[in-house]
């Protein structure tokens, strides 16, 4: 079985796609609606898959259905043949969203921070990986965080796993119909974390989001 590429995608600061070090997302990046529709299905990846008639709405308002369909259909082709097919991941025939199993790193000074949808891998886990993948960033770091999503409810490790805080946050968004089938019934909330590059995390706010 051939495996996929590990694809990095960067859009804090200066906008950059990788694979393994090399910079081959120049042809998508050229296109400034295939990076927007790259950047904000990576985004939404935490909370599921999109629906193709709200992209195209999103992305294409000034066109009918049927030609904004087709215009999505082209930059999704251009996305799949740069990062690889089995990145974009369909449910049916009209969700679609990016394998929730792909990892996000930044480092901000001596801050280093990671997130994974974590599916496919256990926040336990996680230190080893960020530490092999990122063994740069790691020695430049001092304080290290990893997010993830998977749960659909808020734990947090009292004591620091491999020198990295791991982290799992509630979903913002209501839930689908697979998820209230499933029996998922965690609160929603959405948290605000500041990083400081000397310090790591020095404040944090939480709003709960009430449903009627």
């Amino acid at each position: 079985m051939q495996q996929q590429p590990f694809v990095e995608l960067r859009i804090l600061g200066h906008t950059e796609l990788s694979s393994h070090g090399d910079r081959t997302g120049s042809f998508v990046l050229r296109q400034p609606k295939r990076i927007a529709l790259l950047a904000y299905l990576a985004m939404a990846t935490a909370g599921g898959y999109r629906r193709r008639d709200q992209i195209v709405a999103l992305f294409w308002p000034e066109l009918d259905q049927t030609h904004a369909r087709t215009q999505l259909r082209k930059v999704l082709h251009a996305l799949r043949s740069t990062i690889g097919s089995d990145t974009l991941v369909s449910r049916g025939e009209e969700e679609i969203r990016l394998d929730p199993s792909l990892f996000w790193w930044h480092r901000f000074g001596k801050c280093f921070l990671g997130a994974t949808h974590g599916h496919t891998i256990k926040l336990r886990e996680m230190p080893l990986l960020m530490a092999s993948r990122r063994a740069e960033d790691w020695g430049k770091s001092k304080f290290r965080y990893i997010h993830g999503f998977h749960i659909h409810h808020k734990e947090m490790t009292a004591t620091e796993n491999k020198g990295v805080i791991t982290e799992s946050h509630q979903t913002p968004i209501p839930k689908d119909a697979w998820h209230f089938g499933a029996g998922y019934e965690a609160a929603r909330s959405v948290s605000s974390i500041t990083y400081h590059q000397e310090f790591g995390e020095v404040s944090r706010s939480r709003v709960a989001i009430l449903d009627a």
